[in-house]
This record gives structure tokens, C-alpha cells and sequence, in this order.
């Protein structure tokens, strides 16, 4: 089994938007890779 990564994502999300989408799946997926 691959080890896990751990990816931080810093930020003000109180109103969230498409771009705060975006940079949570990017996020995610350098998680995955």
C-alpha cells in the first residue's frame, strides 16, 4: 500500500466560492497522486 500524503490548504473560506472550489480539488488531487 502507497504511503499517505498529507496536503495543507491554508485560507479564509466564510464565503466560499468557485475559485476556493478549484484550489480544494487541486488540493485533493495532489493528495492522490
Amino acid at each position: 500500500m502507497d504511503k499517505e500524503k498529507v496536503v495543507l490548504v491554508a485560507g479564509t473560506f466564510d464565503i466560499l466560492h468557485e475559485s476556493h472550489v478549484n484550489l480544494l480539488r487541486n488540493a485533493k488531487n495532489l493528495g492522490i497522486s
